[in-house]
């Protein structure tokens, strides 16, 4: 196999994700770790990644939950196991978001064109941000979901439960 020096990015061979170089995943827990996995040549020396408007290029150890499998010149593979949307801390997992991770091999031609992941988060269905605590006397609560009232009286506390969503409230000195 011919080996190449100071080419284009077009002509560099970049990572694939099962054979294509546009892959989405979907997260619904900021705390679930993000996989990549896919194929390289064998040319490759190494894998750079960044994430959208967030970070510079970098060694994907640097975003990594644990160490990275790059086999590009004996497996022709790499899984990389990212930290979770927490660990990153880069964004509020109160709202649903998408962004963008971009990764490209390093040759001895230079850097390949970028092989891209788009992250969606989403909320899971019945996890919505608190929205308000009630104090004494009778108090209402609201969002544009949710509305809570409710009286408790001194020295009482009362809990209110359904399916999906349970309410506490005490008054206490």
């Amino acid at each position: 196999m011919p080996e190449f020096s100071d080419l284009s990015s077009d002509k560099v061979p970049q990572p694939t994700l099962a054979g294509k170089t546009k892959s989405s995943i979907t997260l619904t827990s900021p705390m679930q770790l993000i996989p990549i996995s896919g194929e390289c040549d064998s040319r490759v020396q190494d894998l750079e990644i960044r994430i959208a408007d967030k970070t510079s290029w970098t060694k994907p150890e640097d975003l990594s939950a644990s160490a990275p499998v790059i086999n590009c010149k004996d497996g022709k593979s790499f899984s990389l196991s990212l930290k979770s949307l927490t660990d990153l801390a880069y964004w509020n997992t109160s709202f649903e978001f998408s962004f963008d991770i971009y990764l490209h091999s390093l040759t001895k031609g230079g850097p390949s064109g970028d092989t891209i992941v788009t992250v969606h988060y989403k909320i899971p269905v019945g996890t919505k941000p608190p929205i308000g605590n009630l104090s004494s006397g009778t108090q209402t609560s609201s969002s544009a979901n949710y509305k809570v009232q409710g009286r408790v009286g001194f020295g009482q506390s009362s809990t209110a439960s359904s399916a999906s969503h349970k309410i506490e409230g005490s008054i206490s000195r």
